[in-house]
């Protein structure tokens, strides 16, 4: 049976509801405590926390006053699309991956990242959040805390960075992602926005 327009556009907006947005806006306004990556075990010996993306993250917390976020990929069909493989998501802590290949005992978890990409954010405020995308399915987010930027995204680290489509986690400063934007004649997509302003705006409207 074939899903009516309507229903998969339904079904694709509570996806994107419940893997990106909602819990995007749950931490919106709060300050950011600290910041942590996951790794594979064997990728430990020679990661800098300096240079993530030469050899990739499985996934990100980030850890708000309040609670924890995962950012990581998924492989969610209706927010991957017909022609990509990954989607970016992300989750309250705990519900990342089900991945039978991906187990507790083969991560390493890097706790208080003190990166300089993180260093302005960490004590300021979420303000605003951008999830950008390709061919429609979403692919980095963009954080915003009080005019500190750091941008998210999946793809393939290494030696031949590619961005997109990928089961490794990026990390970019704003000026780093600028030239991803502007690199490989991709065309990227501005999916979704929300901000502190924004939410104020509606809730007195």
């Amino acid at each position: 049976m074939i899903e009516s327009p309507t229903k998969s556009a339904m079904d694709l907006e509570a996806a994107f509801e419940s893997k990106i947005a909602g819990p995007l806006e749950s931490v919106l306004g709060e300050r950011l405590l600290a910041v942590s990556y996951w790794i594979l075990g064997y990728d430990q010996e020679g990661f800098s926390v300096e240079q993530p993306n030469a050899s990739g993250i499985l996934f990100a917390g980030l850890h708000f006053e309040k609670s924890t976020l995962e950012v990581s990929w998924g492989w969610e069909k209706l927010l991957r699309g017909s022609d990509l493989s990954y989607h970016i998501q992300v989750l309250p802590a705990g519900q990342t991956h089900g991945d039978e290949a991906v187990t507790d005992g083969n991560l390493c978890e890097i706790k208080d990242i003190n990166a300089a990409l993180w260093r302005n954010a960490v004590g300021k405020r979420l303000t605003d959040a951008e999830v950008i995308g390709l061919q429609g399915s979403p692919q980095a987010v963009r954080f915003s805390f009080s005019g500190t930027e750091v941008v998210i995204a999946i793809g393939y680290a290494g030696d031949d960075l590619l961005v997109g489509d990928g089961d490794d986690l990026l990390i970019f400063s704003k000026r780093e992602w600028e030239h991803q934007e502007s690199s490989y004649g991709r065309e990227w997509e501005h999916l979704w926005t929300t901000s502190v302003t924004r939410q104020s705006e509606l809730s007195t409207a």
